[in-house]
């Protein structure tokens, strides 16, 4: 029984498309939320990635300068995992110089803390001021306790 040409056709185009889905397989990127722009993202960086490493392939084959074995599809991940997490990021170079002139660098950097308010004015109940402070939730600054503006 002879295939229909639609059918031909078909079968002569979507080869990309199955390959991709079987490639993305292969090495999920599972990262479940209930946000759907959150799948969405990560859908698009995983078939992103795919694509990458399919031009990547498809570039060494064309390339006179072919040095051995390309990357497999998770070594690529990984490379480009690591990439992304290297950018715009400044190490810290290590000084060769005298120990001495190092030492007068500060190198912590501790909270410069408020002055606490007096025990008399903390436990009076008749004002309780909320700190301007965002980082916790509702604390009062007098007498840190939770409290209701």
């Amino acid at each position: 029984m002879s295939c229909p040409a639609i059918v031909k056709e078909y079968n002569k185009y979507i080869g990309g498309v199955d390959l991709a889905g079987m490639l993305r397989a292969l090495y999920r990127i599972d990262h479940r939320s209930r946000k759907w722009y959150r799948r969405i993202f990560f859908w698009t960086i995983h078939v992103a990635v795919v694509n990458g490493w399919l031009q990547y392939k498809r570039d060494l084959k064309t390339s006179e300068v072919a040095s051995g074995r390309p990357k497999d599809l998770m070594q690529f991940t990984l490379d480009v995992a690591e990439a992304l997490t290297k950018v715009n990021k400044a190490y810290p170079r290590k000084s060769h110089g005298r120990m001495s002139q190092r030492a007068n660098v500060k190198t912590s950097r501790r909270r410069v803390r408020r002055p606490e308010p007096r025990t008399a004015a903390r436990f009076d109940q008749v004002a309780c001021t909320l700190a301007r402070n965002y980082n916790r939730k509702n604390r009062c600054r007098s007498c840190r306790k939770a409290s209701r503006k």
